[in-house]
């Protein structure tokens, strides 16, 4: 774990600071009024210094009430709170819900903490700590008709987090702030919540392919069309003298002198598994390009589940393999189990494309422009009949400027947002070049090769 900087640390500490900015600013032009007011008062006592220092007197007195009860509204909620964690009592929970589709991977949180009264007049704002120091923004729980009473003790409502990435997430605490009215004063309380969750692939548009599957695991399960399946996994065999003389090899003839038949396909009522890979290696080493570990890995997931729910349609048994170590995590069903491995998969140069996938019983692969051509060679090579290859092309994932664009990032300096950013330096980066030359080996291998080519 790498320690973190001066700058991160006062940026972590700087959430839990009880005085806000409005405060320091309030207090810092008072004193200027104070001294301007001190500078341009008559020195000789009068009529008039004496009604100005009793407005004075009345002023500040009232705005010193204001502050005192502005104050004390944030810290008996705040006393009662820390009381209750001191006794083990005050508890939180939260639960996530699936994000809503074509919604930039936000995830609404439902989130409910008991006992909790709120500042009168004030306001409860949260903020979730996850991943070590990493924190969301701060935020108000949305209550949908949720009746207002006065000294409530439960707070319940959700929040809709947008989230940089499709991964997992771990939720280490929640901090609680309680705020007064004018937001002078934020007096914090921080909860432990243990909570996972993760983001979830969304599915685009994609032509329809038909997919043959290449084996079965079991025949309990008939499906109701005959799929055609190899007869064996070499796909050759000795000729016999019932084959028929037309399906000899006579390559393997020439060569050897051995007279081998190529086995017929076989219609069979069992043959209902598609096995599905998708190869997150990388082999040309994009660590320190966030165009590519971030949107462009996103853009693969996406492309993946997109592919993963067009399969579904054709009704065969999907038998998902991931490439890596991951999390577990135990879910009935196997498309979920499907969408959360997908999700929570990383980019990686640990398991090259030939010693993750079976060639022999592969029906759809899903590789990508960081792939390795010879890998790829050497599995179309050895693939059995009717592979789909889908290769998913990340420069379309990551949005670059246009012309105008430039214009206005040169010259207006408009705030540079970091997806942007990203965009302009992927697009200037000399790794933009090397990708898509190895696109198009893939691309031409593919196309040389028996194998069915999608590009997405």
């Amino acid at each position: 774990m790498t320690k973190p900087t001066p700058t991160q640390r006062l940026s972590y500490w700087r959430i839990y600071a009880p005085l806000r900015l409005y405060f320091l600013l309030f207090i810092a032009f008072g004193l200027l009024g104070w001294w301007w007011l001190g500078y341009h008062t008559p020195s000789t006592p009068g009529a008039v210094s004496t009604i100005l220092l009793l407005l004075l007197k009345v002023t500040f007195t009232f705005v010193g009430s204001l502050l005192v009860l502005s104050f004390l509204s944030v810290a008996v909620p705040f006393s009662m709170a820390w009381w209750q964690k001191k006794r083990g009592t005050l508890l939180a929970t939260l639960q996530n819900e699936s994000s809503a589709p074509n919604a930039a991977h936000h995830q609404t949180l439902q989130i409910e903490v008991k006992p909790l009264v709120q500042p009168m007049f004030g306001f409860l704002q949260y903020r979730v700590v996850y991943d070590g120091t990493n924190r969301s923004p701060k935020f108000t729980l949305l209550k949908k008709g949720a009746p207002l009473t006065l000294f409530q003790t439960v707070q319940k409502g959700s929040y809709n987090w947008p989230l940089p990435a499709i991964r997992q997430y771990e939720v280490e605490h929640l901090v609680i702030y309680f705020e007064d009215l004018f937001q002078f004063f934020s007096l914090t309380c921080k909860l432990p919540l243990r909570q996972s969750f993760y983001t979830k692939p969304s599915a685009g548009a994609v032509s329809e392919q038909s997919v043959v599957p290449q084996k079965t695991e079991t025949e309990q399960v008939r499906i109701e069309e005959l799929r055609r399946v190899e007869g064996e996994m070499l796909h050759y065999k000795n000729f016999e003298n019932n084959d028929d003389v037309r399906r000899i090899v006579w390559k393997i003839y020439a060569k050897n002198k051995d007279l081998v038949v190529r086995t017929p396909e076989n219609l069979d009522p069992f043959a209902s598994h598609l096995y599905f890979y998708c190869s997150f290696f990388d082999s040309l080493g994009i660590k320190g390009h966030p165009a590519l570990e971030t949107t462009g890995l996103n853009g693969f997931k996406n492309a993946c589940w997109t592919v993963y729910e067009q399969l579904k349609k054709q009704g065969a048994e999907i038998k998902f393999l991931a490439d890596q170590p991951l999390p577990t995590r135990y879910l009935t069903d196997a498309a979920q189990q499907a969408e959360y491995q997908l999700a929570v998969s990383q980019w990686h140069q640990n398991q090259a494309l030939t010693s993750y996938v079976n060639a022999k019983i592969a029906s759809v692969v899903c590789v990508h422009g960081l792939a390795d051509p010879k890998a790829l060679e050497m599995l179309l090579n050895d693939a059995a009949t009717g592979l789909h290859v889908v290769l998913v092309r990340l420069e379309k994932t990551v949005a670059t400027p246009g012309f105008f664009s430039w214009l206005r990032w040169i010259f207006l300096q408009e705030e540079k947002e970091k997806e942007k950013t990203n965009g302009v330096r992927w697009l200037l980066s000399p790794m933009r070049r090397k990708m898509l030359a190895n696109e198009k080996k893939l691309e031409a291998l593919i196309k040389q090769s028996e194998a069915t080519l999608i590009v997405i």
